[in-house]
């Protein structure tokens, strides 16, 4: 059972089933219904037969409710008896809370998805989220990887952001790595990083170039 804040049960009920009377409009109203009370959409829309539709609604209260208390969702989500959907809600409850805990969203979603390839996923998503607030430890935290296309992906995604954000701390840290393959990947990915922030710097100063943003790795 999902643990209650304080809300008005019937009216939620009422509001809620309005809503799922046209499919169309399942999930763009019920946004507002998630951002204020996620404990009550998920109670709400748990017991509905299955749908794309209910289980994107149930991944985004999920989502919400990480943010706002990340024990009490961690347990719920633990009790989830499909897997499959059980991978994509925490995929998505570790990616909404990466930026604030980086760290621990991390571990949440190691541990918590079955799937290796969902797990490869969380990882590049993790590194995005959290490399906007903490880049160091998310270099800390990448170094630890195996040789792999994952991490080579992984470091990349870190220094395309960190170069925008502080190029001197991201040089500082790709200079003092020992010799190796991470290095190596690490320097592929500066020059990557380096050749995007060089584009944005000249579409910003001459007028009418057009070059597209750069863009993290898949």
């Amino acid at each position: 059972m999902v643990r209650r804040n304080d809300y008005d049960v019937t009216n939620s009920v009422n509001t809620f089933n309005s809503l799922w009377v046209v499919p169309t409009l399942t999930i763009t109203p019920t946004k507002t219904v998630t951002r204020t009370n996620p404990v009550a959409a998920l109670e709400l829309a748990t017991p509905l037969p299955q749908s794309r539709a209910r289980d994107d609604l149930l991944v985004h209260s999920a989502s919400q409710w990480m943010v706002s208390d990340s024990a009490a969702a961690s347990i719920w989500v633990a009790k989830v008896q499909d897997q499959n959907l059980r991978d994509r809600l925490v995929l998505a409850m570790a990616t909404a809370s990466a930026e604030r805990d980086g760290l621990n969203a991390a571990a949440f979603a190691m541990n918590g998805i079955s799937s290796r390839e969902e797990q490869e996923r969380a990882a590049i998503l993790i590194v995005q989220r959290w490399s906007q607030d903490s880049p160091e430890a998310v270099a800390s935290w990448v170094s630890q990887f195996q040789d792999s296309p994952l991490r080579d992906a992984a470091v990349q995604n870190l220094l395309t952001l960190w170069t925008i954000r502080d190029p001197e701390a991201a040089e500082t840290w790709l200079r003092d790595l020992p010799a190796g393959s991470l290095r190596d990947a690490a320097i592929a990915a500066n020059i990557h990083a380096l050749g995007n922030r060089a584009g944005m710097l000249i579409s910003q100063t001459l007028p009418g170039t057009t070059l597209e943003e750069p863009r993290v790795a898949p």
